[in-house]
């Protein structure tokens, strides 16, 4: 029986904490942008770890990064493929990194950015109801450290807000016009 996916935390030097949610698969950890898991800090390479998620089990490989990454205090061998037991602390530049497995139907998403994003829709919402009909839309920036379903939900919220406010005022537009 496979697992539903994997659950990867970071806690921050400023001892924020931020959870994404993986299916089996790889994921790099790094600065690029082309990493799952976006860690903004001089000292992180651009691709900095790859953490290799089986079904049942987890591995983690130091991608030659310029500083290189500890397990449980212990330096990790660049290039090679170490397995990542339950409850382990992969630490790199200051950040701490755990994965467990996640529950079957479990969902996290990155708890220091959605405030940030509940902010951002609000604004967008609130923009919306005060603009001329023949402006843009407010534009919400992209938050660099979600996984693509949680972007879907955040996408969906927005649209669905704005289609609430645009029925507001189309139904205001209308009272008042009788």
């Amino acid at each position: 029986m496979s697992r539903a996916g994997w659950i990867v935390t970071v806690r921050s030097p400023d001892a924020t904490s931020r959870t994404w949610r993986f299916g089996p698969g790889e994921v790099r950890v790094g600065r690029d942008a082309s990493c799952g898991v976006r860690l903004e800090a001089a000292e992180i390479s651009g691709v900095h770890l790859r953490l290799l998620l089986g079904d049942h089990a987890a591995s983690v490989v130091d991608a030659e990064s310029r500083h290189g990454a500890r397990l449980d205090g212990e330096p990790l061998p660049p290039g090679r493929a170490v397995p990542l037991p339950a409850g382990a602390e992969v630490a790199l530049a200051g950040h701490h990194l755990r994965v467990d497995p996640d529950a079957p139907g479990g969902f996290t998403t990155d708890s220091r950015l959605t405030a940030d994003r509940a902010a951002e829709v609000r604004a967008a919402v609130a923009g919306v109801a005060g603009r001329a009909p023949d402006e843009a839309a407010p534009v919400v920036k992209d938050a660099p450290h979600t996984t693509r379903g949680t972007d879907r939900i955040y996408v969906l919220a927005l649209v669905l807000a704005t289609l609430g406010a645009m029925l507001a005022l189309a139904a205001l537009g209308r009272a008042l016009t009788h």
